[in-house]
């Protein structure tokens, strides 16, 4: 089978309801780091996909981030990356993801996050430098739980 490059998310059903309260991006069994978007009052619509294993086949090079949560009310698209190994964070992953299916996506902001397991992930220079020329915001790495109003 070919690579896949390009999705339309379209094809593909959400891993959670359009007006989830709460939508939690995790890897089973380390329940110390992860993304919690919050939808007060259920006001919003959102989407949540996994890039590595739904969008495309596990183990697909390149690599995808863990996550894509879409908050399609106000036009913002979260690439999210939990990482809990000892290697660098690196911005590939969310970047292939934007490749994968930035084109169903124009017109959003693209925000990037990264939930760090403790004594895990240094950032390398490439995600220095990419986290250094975006505005105040749209990078976020934190340790632990990573969470926010979508």
């Amino acid at each position: 089978m070919p690579p896949v490059d390009k999705v339309n998310l379209d094809d593909f059903q959400s891993l959670c309801k359009r007006n989830q309260s709460t939508v939690k991006s995790d890897e089973p069994g380390n329940p110390s780091y992860y993304h919690l978007g919050h939808n007060p009052g259920r006001e919003k619509q959102v989407r949540q996909y996994r890039p590595d294993g739904q969008l495309v086949p596990k183990g697909q090079e390149p690599r995808k981030c863990d996550w894509l949560v879409i908050n399609d009310t106000d036009r913002r698209a979260y690439f999210i990356e939990l990482k809990g190994s000892q290697s660098a964070i690196d911005v590939s992953q969310m970047t292939e993801a934007v490749k994968l299916c930035g084109d169903c996506l124009k017109g959003y902001q693209f925000l990037y996050r990264v939930a760090v397991g403790n004594g895990h992930g240094s950032l390398s220079p490439k995600f220095v430098e990419f986290r250094d020329k975006q505005r105040k915001g749209i990078v976020i790495v934190k340790r632990g739980i990573l969470e926010e109003n979508l």
